[in-house]
């Protein structure tokens, strides 16, 4: 469960985990992946050795994070701004996170709240690493995990998230590292504890593509991470994205799968905290 909890303007009570070096001024935020709470941490190991704070929040209705209010936008565009209102808090308060010294990193359809979060904030958010995000006309196609979550039959009880709804096979390499498969079923058990409102309030803001208009307003460095054996996604998403992000270039990851983030963690870290 996050550690601490952020309050919002609005009153609403936000999520967070921290790991990292606690002291360092050179930020990092975390974009899980949906759904998700924010705190899987691909490999802790890595995270501890390298001087960021790396930052998770967890969306409205998950983990931490309480669900949104009955006026409050579902949309990517506000999930960035809520995090921006964390970040621009900690500024003003006592200069702890430097400006624009603040790398971001999205997982899945955390990537779109990555890349939100640099198009609308571009004086805080220097580098972007985005890894597995699927260009939104493939959000609602039927061989993709969001249908399923959003469009499938009602089930009695607590929701039940499995790895295969971020498309996670048993057996892919990634899960060879110590610990990732107990973090992967934390993530999701947590994205579960309050019942399904988490992953349907996501499941609204998937409806609206309007914060891909934004992309051109970027001037993050931003690297758009893919592997090449991906089930829901690939680089043709990536050069979708590119085309409309002014400093993006595509990397693909050979033979890597769902858990390509694991794969290939510390060189995200690298490249967000260069």
């Amino acid at each position: 469960m996050a550690d601490r909890q952020f309050t919002l303007s609005s009153g609403r009570k936000m999520g967070m985990t921290a790991v990292g070096e606690a002291l360092s001024v050179r930020v990092v935020i975390m974009c899980h992946p949906m759904p998700g709470a924010g705190t899987f941490d691909p490999k802790p190991v890595i995270s501890r050795k390298h001087e960021a704070r790396i930052l998770a929040f967890d969306r409205p209705g998950y983990g931490g994070s309480e669900p949104l209010g009955a006026d409050e936008p579902s949309t990517v565009q506000a999930r960035a701004d809520d995090i921006a209102e964390f970040i621009l808090s900690q500024q003003m308060a006592d200069q702890t996170i430097g400006a624009p010294d603040v790398g971001v990193i999205g997982w899945g359809f955390g990537g779109a709240v990555a890349l939100s979060l640099a198009a609308r904030h571009p004086s805080v958010v220097s580098r972007v690493a985005v890894v597995g995000l699927s260009r939104p006309a493939l959000w609602n196609e039927q061989d993709a995990p969001l249908p399923a979550l959003v469009n499938g039959p009602p089930k009695p009880g607590p929701p039940t998230f499995d790895w295969d709804v971020l498309g996670i096979d048993s057996d892919d390499p990634a899960l060879a590292y110590p610990g990732v498969s107990d973090r992967l079923d934390v993530m999701l058990a947590e994205a579960a504890a309050q019942g399904t409102i988490g992953v349907e309030t996501d499941a609204r803001a998937v409806k609206d593509f309007s914060w891909a208009d934004e992309l051109g307003s970027m001037v993050a460095d931003t690297a758009l991470i893919y592997g090449t054996s991906e089930r829901f996604t690939n680089s043709a998403s990536g050069r979708w994205l590119k085309r409309r992000i002014p400093h993006a270039r595509i990397v693909r990851v050979p033979t890597a799968r769902g858990l390509t983030i694991v794969s290939v963690w510390q060189q995200i870290l690298d490249h967000v905290t260069a």
